[in-house]
Parts: C-alpha cells; sequence; structure tokens
C-alpha cells in the first residue's frame, strides 16, 4: 500500500513538472524572442488547462513506463527519456509544420516552440530518470549504434514509412469535410510550393522514427512483444495526446479529425518498425 501511494505521489509530481515547465517556457522565455501573439485566437484558458493536464498525465505516464522497463539508469536513461519526448513532440512535429503549417505557424514562432520543449524534455527526461529509474544493476550510457549491414533493410523501413504515413493520411483526415479547405485553399495553412519538399522531408522523419524504435528495442527489458507494444503506445500517445489541447493553430475540426490518424497510424507503426529492427538488435 505505502509502495503503491508513494508511486501515486511520483507520477503526479511528474504531472505538475510537465505543465508547470510547459507554461513557465511559454511564458517567460518566448516573449525573449520578440514574438508577438497578440493577433492570434487563444483557446479558451479553461480548455486550455484541461487539454494541458491530459497530455501532461497520458505524456507523464508514457515516460514513466519507459523509464520502469528500461534497461538504462542514471544519465543514459535521462538521455533516452528527452531524446523519445524532445523528437516526438517537437521535431517531428516541426518539420512537418514548416511546410504543411507555413502560413499559419511563422518559423520564427517554430523555432521558439523547438527551443522551449528542448527546455521541457530535458527537465522531464531527468526528472522522470531520477524519481523512477532502476537502481539495480544496469548499464547507464548508451551506445553508438550503426552498421553497414543496416543500409537496405533501411531504405526498405523507409518506403514502409512512406506507405503508411500517406495511407493514413488519406484515408482519416482528408476525408472530413473542410480539412482539405483548411490545408488546400486560397488562404490555407499550406504553401503549396513547398509540397515536393514535405513529401521529401518524409525521409528524415521516418528516419528518426527507425532510430528512435531502435534504441527503444535495444534498451527495454522484456520480450520483442512487450517492447514493441511499449514502443507502439509511445509513437501513439506522445504524438496523439498533444491535439487533445485546443490550439491558435487548427480549428477544433481539423484537429480531432488529425487524432484517429496519428493514435492509430503511429501504433501500427511502432509495432511493425520494432519487429522490423529486432533481428538486428537484441
Amino acid at each position: 500500500m505505502k509502495k503503491s501511494i508513494m508511486l501515486f505521489i511520483k507520477s503526479l509530481l511528474i504531472v505538475a513538472i510537465f505543465m508547470v515547465s510547459t507554461m513557465l517556457t511559454g511564458a517567460l522565455i518566448t516573449p525573449l524572442f520578440g514574438i508577438d501573439l497578440s493577433h492570434l485566437k487563444m483557446p479558451a484558458q479553461d480548455k486550455a488547462m484541461m487539454g494541458l493536464f491530459t497530455t501532461a498525465v497520458i505524456q507523464s505516464l508514457i515516460l514513466i513506463l519507459i523509464a520502469s522497463r528500461a534497461k538504462l539508469k542514471g544519465k543514459g536513461l535521462a538521455f533516452l527519456l528527452t531524446a523519445v519526448f524532445f523528437i516526438i513532440n517537437h521535431v517531428l512535429n516541426v518539420i512537418e509544420s514548416l511546410v504543411f503549417m507555413r502560413n499559419v505557424y511563422p518559423v520564427a514562432f517554430q523555432m521558439v516552440n523547438l527551443f522551449n520543449g528542448l527546455i521541457v524534455a530535458v527537465i522531464l527526461g531527468f526528472s522522470v530518470s531520477f524519481l523512477f529509474g532502476s537502481k539495480n544493476d544496469v548499464v547507464d550510457e548508451i551506445d553508438f549504434i550503426w552498421s553497414k549491414k543496416l543500409i537496405l533493410p533501411w531504405i526498405r523501413w523507409i518506403i514502409l514509412w512512406f506507405v503508411i504515413y500517406f495511407c493514413a493520411g488519406l484515408l482519416i483526415p482528408m476525408n472530413v469535410e473542410g480539412v482539405s479547405e483548411f490545408y488546400f485553399s486560397e488562404q490555407g495553412a499550406m504553401d503549396m510550393s513547398l509540397v515536393p519538399i514535405g513529401y521529401l522531408m518524409q525521409i528524415p522523419r521516418g528516419s528518426l522514427w527507425i532510430l528512435l524504435a531502435i534504441y527503444l528495442m535495444k534498451y527495454l527489458k522484456g520480450d520483442w512483444m512487450e517492447k514493441s507494444l511499449i514502443t507502439g503506445l509511445t509513437f501513439s500517445c506522445l504524438m496523439s495526446s498533444d491535439l487533445l489541447s485546443p490550439n491558435f493553430l487548427m480549428p477544433d475540426l481539423v484537429r480531432l479529425a488529425h487524432l484517429p490518424e496519428i493514435l492509430y497510424a503511429n501504433l501500427f507503426w511502432g509495432v511493425i518498425i520494432s519487429w522490423k529492427v529486432k533481428k538486428h538488435f537484441k
């Protein structure tokens, strides 16, 4: 009973750290870069706070799950958690937004949010590692992983990512009325001249997903089925939970249309790519 209470208290502490660090970086750091947000239509404060709380709970639980099943401890675990959170929540989104949200999400603001996200990721990574990391005989450093034998499989995995990415986008959000108009109309969010670049940018996006899958499969405990499920949940929940919170970038209709797309596609992708890389990394 005592252990359960302590686990609950530590989990609440991580959620609080998540929310406070997110709000403070937005309130204190963003204005330092001269980003003017006064012209933007912000969501109602009560809805924004509820969305942030829900997102914080989901993402904190995912990081805690990784920490509890990791072979790493100390700085190695903190680095893994920081990388997973930062890449999925911020780097992958910015790569996409540079093209598909170019007209409504200024590049300067994207870079500031990327910097803010790095700060939050580091704080969360070290906090979760300290509170939930194993104290047993596990490694505390991450090895560099690469082999020439990965070149051809990597190309096949990138092609697989393209297939899943395009199928998910075409089958779910683009069939919702109003989503196509948001992106493709004359005053839409997408810079149509950059669409070919946007497709090419799926190569680095896919590569980052693959790297995360490789490191999670290598440094998580359990059989491949357990590790692939954790990887799939991580890919799915970290990215999709951001859409639970209202924002000034997307109308609710568009935001919620993307939610099932990312939730199901990333879960499927995470499990599949974990299965693909398992024979290379035990």
